[in-house]
């Protein structure tokens, strides 16, 4: 190891000192080793992570040999590559038809069946017709043969076998990456021997076939030839077409996490000696939304490392210096233009440009991230409120369009139905990040007899890695929150607090509070079950998030049975009040009097007429009683009696209540429901006239509305062209509109309705009442 490191400080020297001052630097770097020496560690590997044995920068400008930063050696070639640029100070150009490094140093390649190893290479790859070998290596004296390249589709392939001549073949099964884009890509192949297990990366996440990921070979990968970089000395040798830069090959396997940190969201973990100028290389978020707070986290290769800097952007907005994080709270809708770059000593960075679009506020307090409302009654997109990332479904998968607990929801099958949410970075969450997920479900499933019987309503099955958190119901339908990392380590909450498949709806909410560790799990406003975890790994994965399923196998994709509605991701944890709000004002909206109508009868005196008003609700809870109100003008209420109401219950329950002394010829009556809390609503106001009017028509769309929509109002049948007043009233019975409108030559009447900030999301009563008849419809507006 001393060795090692002298051969190293003495390029490094080599490299950037000149003239008198080498002496004086040897000295000083002699010092260095010998510190090191102590220490038991060589200069090389102080940044990289633990076991490596061979480093390739691949930085040299002169062609004929390429230094192996950790052990001295070289590699060397005949027909040699052509130094290039690269993002980590340099790289070799291969032609894919003669040019190749040999690397005589093969100790650290004699594999065992049960060594531990990693591989790992950034590449730019083009395009060629048969398979491409970036390393590998054929034995001349017997039948190991490993290489690590692209196949002729543009996927990465690693293939291995012993002296046995057992192979065995992982490749990017899924095709979730085509190297053949142009762009730099970071590959590495991790063989962990205990478990004979080998994992095949491309940019920081696994792309093989988990299922076949066992390989239990019988003979080792011992050979005298040597390892070959660019191709493979079998037949026509595979020559790579394109670049290759930072080969690092480890005695031991990485992790997940690791994997993950080496590619660093495309900014890799450069170890080497170069000095580089930075280049941004992360992706911009273009998206966001008044009063939320957005983040873009810029990402720039570079050594030193990078500083960052916004050159550009809208007022509010700022830039953490040295992590890159940009921060800001829009407060207005529109396009705003930004320019960022990053700095070192070795230069800037061409600055990163782009747009971001700003959706106009909501009702929502700050932290929101996605909302997927599921009012959709077509196509193949379910929007999210938001970003740009709709939900979607194949036609085949789609559920069915039903009314929700907030304006229309979603009917999950349990057999084939599921949306899926694909490329969203909002639950690439960190290890110590915190989140909030919300959503309403109503089902009458059956119990299952076993585990393979859970029904999840929104997860993640990652195939890049062992992570596979769920929300949803366990075998006995009661809550259960899952969340394990990309190591498979987390805690399971749940199997607690009432069943949920009685048929009402209920609000379902799980709470991750990243700085504490802690899970909560609450059902209907109140916490059922806890716990706490330490996680030191995150959950980042290229998988769809899955909702109303688990996208697990073609076996068991744990389908949800049951109606599903307003799915909420919070970029924090909501208190346990304001959890508890949130289920208290959608669920006394759920209180819903589904009819109430009256009619003029006969009473039992002489000439003597009263009103019966009849009516049906849904979803009662907690309620107390229904106090009748009547008046003559429809705005001057006064009550006129009460009756008793059920409770809580899920049924439909009908109710009448008699008028013995109406006024005359015509009355306007409401219902005013009243909580065992004191709370109240109010219904729609209906007008019970002697008489029996013609039947109209009211139609009203789109409804459920958001903000921003324009309700179209239709009214048929009315009295030609006769002025009627045209109402407005909230859950609480105060009036939010009131105007005089005509109605046209044939007694029609259209109206249109923007929903502004007078219209807050809720329940409204439309009204339109003319001379002889008034007409009542609800209109939802949308959170």
């Amino acid at each position: 190891m001393i060795a090692t490191t002298f051969r190293y400080i003495t390029r490094y020297l080599n490299i950037y000192l000149i003239g008198h001052k080498r002496k004086a630097a040897f000295v000083t770097a002699l010092g260095v080793l010998l510190s090191l020496a102590s220490q038991g560690g060589a200069l090389a590997q102080t940044a990289c992570p633990p076991g490596l044995v061979h480093h390739f920068g691949l930085d040299e400008k002169v062609a004929g040999s390429y230094t192996d930063f950790v052990t001295g050696a070289s590699a060397t070639c005949t027909a040699c590559p052509e130094p290039t640029a690269s993002r980590f100070g340099g790289a070799q150009r291969f032609t894919g038809s003669g040019t190749g490094l040999q690397f005589g140093e093969i100790k650290n390649f004699q594999w065992g069946p049960n060594s531990n190893f990693t591989i790992e290479v950034w590449v730019q790859v083009n395009r060629k017709s048969s398979n491409q070998v970036i390393v590998g290596r054929k034995s001349s004296d017997g039948l190991t043969a490993w290489w690590l390249g692209v196949n002729p589709e543009g996927y990465a392939v690693f293939d291995m076998q012993d002296n046995y001549g057992d192979p065995h073949t992982m490749t990017d099964y899924l095709k979730a990456v085509n190297l053949f884009d142009g762009k730099w890509h970071h590959l590495a192949v991790v063989r962990e021997g205990g478990p004979q297990i080998t994992k095949l990366y491309v940019d920081g996440f696994r792309v093989d076939d988990r299922r076949t990921e066992t390989r239990e070979y019988r003979g080792s990968m011992e050979s005298s030839s040597p390892v070959t970089i660019g191709y493979i000395d079998i037949d026509s040798k595979y020559y790579f077409d394109g670049t290759i830069d930072e080969l690092l090959v480890y005695n031991n396997n990485l992790s997940e996490q690791e994997a993950r940190d080496r590619y660093n969201h495309g900014a890799g973990s450069y170890c080497g000696p170069e000095e580089i100028k930075p280049e941004i290389v992360s992706e911009p978020i273009t998206f966001g939304t008044v009063n939320q707070q957005y983040k873009y986290d810029v990402n720039a290769a570079g050594k030193p490392a990078p500083r960052y800097l916004l050159i550009s952007g809208p007022p509010g907005m700022t830039i953490n210096a040295g992590t890159g994080l940009i921060s800001w709270v829009p407060q207005a809708a529109g396009n705003f233009a930004v320019e960022v770059k990053a700095t070192n000593s070795q230069g800037e960075s061409a600055p990163q440009r782009f747009q971001v679009n700003v959706r106009a506020a909501t009702e929502e307090g700050i932290g929101i991230l996605h909302h997927w409302m599921l009012n959709e009654t077509s196509g193949s997109n379910y929007r999210d409120v938001y970003t740009p990332i709709d939900a979607v479904a194949e036609a085949r998968s789609r559920p069915a369009s039903v009314k929700g607990a907030v304006g229309g929801g979603q009917r999950f099958n349990g057999r084939d139905t599921g949306l899926d949410v694909i490329g969203s970075p909002n639950f690439d969450w960190k290890a110590k990040e915190t989140f909030t997920i919300e959503l309403w479900l109503r089902t009458e499933t059956k119990d299952g007899s076993s585990e393979a019987q859970n029904q999840v309503l929104i997860g993640r099955h990652a195939t890049d890695s062992p992570s596979q958190w769920w929300l949803g119901l366990d075998k006995d339908r009661k809550a259960a929150f899952y969340l394990p990392d990309i190591e498979f380590k987390g805690n399971f909450v749940g199997s607690a607090g009432p069943k949920l498949n009685d048929g009402a709806w209920h609000q379902l909410v799980a709470v991750r509070d990243g700085g504490s560790g802690a899970t909560r799990l609450y059902v209907d406003g109140v916490e059922i079950a806890s716990g706490s975890f330490a996680h030191e790994f995150g959950f980042s994965s290229r998988s769809p998030v899955n909702i109303g399923y688990f996208d697990a196998s073609m076996l068991n994709s744990y389908h949800y049975e049951g109606d599903m509605d307003e799915v909420k991701l919070f970029g924090r944890a909501l208190s346990p009040e304001e959890i508890r709000e949130r289920f208290t004002v959608v669920y006394n909206s759920l209180t819903e009097i589904v009819s109430f109508k009256g009619r003029y009868v006969n009473g039992e005196g002489f000439n003597q007429k009263v009103v019966v008003l009849d009516w049906r609700t849904l979803y009662e809870l907690d309620t107390d009683f229904f106090e009748i109100e009547r008046s003559e003008d429809g705005e001057n209420f006064a009550a006129i009696g009460q009756v008793k109401a059920s409770g809580t219950t899920t049924a439909a329950i009908d109710y009448t209540f008699t008028d013995d002394t109406p006024l005359k010829e015509q009355g306007y009556y409401r219902l005013r429901l009243v909580r065992l809390d004191g709370t109240a609503t109010y219904s729609n106001v209906i007008l019970v006239q002697d008489g029996s009017p013609s039947a109209s028509s009211f139609r009203v769309y789109p409804n459920p509305a958001a903000g921003g929509d324009e309700v179209t109002i239709e009214v048929a049948n009315l009295k030609e062209s006769e002025e009627v007043t045209f109402m407005v009233t909230d859950a609480s019975g105060r009036q939010v509109l009131r105007q005089q409108v005509r109605t046209d030559e044939f007694g029609e009447l259209y109206l249109t309705l923007p929903v502004g900030v007078s219209l807050k999301p809720g329940i409204y009563n439309l009204t339109v009442a003319g001379s002889n008849k008034t007409l009542n419809r609800k209109l939802v507006v949308a959170r």
